[in-house]
């Protein structure tokens, strides 16, 4: 939860999160077996995308060759709790 709240419209944030390797260890969360796991890192790799495009582009490319849109698909699939 932690840095899904850091890259909450922050773009100097989001900037020094992906920077540090987030984006690897957050799309491999992707596929943890908690749900919530899953739905926190879900919700931080949608922040780091978000808020503004000039800054997020690099992000959302990283995002997507890190291999998480297939994680991501999959995540609609998961039934509620």
């Amino acid at each position: 939860g932690a840095l899904r709240m850091l890259a909450a419209d922050n773009a100097d944030n989001q900037v020094a999160i992906a920077q540090a390797g987030a984006i690897r260890l957050l799309v491999r969360l992707l596929l943890d077996t908690s749900q919530r796991a899953r739905e926190e890192a879900s919700a931080a790799l949608g922040n780091l995308a978000f808020y503004n495009s000039e800054t997020n582009r690099g992000n959302q490319v990283a995002i997507a060759e890190a291999g998480a849109v297939a994680p991501l698909v999959q995540l609609l699939a998961d039934p509620a709790p």
